[in-house]
């Protein structure tokens, strides 16, 4: 991916150099700051408040350095949303605010492909990950009588 970032900023004139290094000396160089560019993978989950973790000016995490207010204020606003009408309207605000400012460029978007044993009745939302409803899974009959 890193060698089609590269070419395609050629295209527009850009010279970028590509470098590999340790993981302490990327781990060094995140926490101050020491880089003009950075690709990496950001694992945010399936909720719209872990991007608060990357993106809230105020975070420990936000090793970009990215601050804009409306994002700030709407990642607020979606934390303290008392009902779906001030959530909705919340991540409706937070939304916009990333598409006037984005904090980064998304290259791409990773796809999550889990297997489970047939012996387990997996409860999940249609086309959604089933990982976070795993205290909801229960063994199949068949498994029962398996193991009685």
């Amino acid at each position: 991916m890193a060698l089609l970032v590269q070419r395609d900023l050629a295209h527009v004139g850009v010279d970028m150099q590509l470098e590999t290094v340790s993981v302490n000396e990327f781990t060094r160089r995140i926490l101050t700051g020491d880089f003009d560019a950075v690709l990496i993978e950001l694992i945010v989950g399936n909720t719209p408040t872990k991007p608060y973790t990357f993106w809230y000016s105020q975070s420990k995490r936000d090793f970009t350095g990215y601050k804009n207010a409306d994002v700030d204020g709407a990642l607020d606003a979606i934390r303290h949303a008392s009902n779906d009408t001030e959530y909705r309207q919340a991540f409706s605000a937070y939304q916009a605010a990333l598409v006037a400012d984005p904090p980064a460029i998304f290259l791409a978007l990773g796809e999550v492909t889990r297997a489970v044993s047939k012996r387990f009745q997996v409860v999940a939302p249609p086309r959604s990950d089933i990982l976070p409803t795993i205290a909801d899974w229960r063994l199949t009959d068949d498994s029962l009588r398996i193991a009685n």
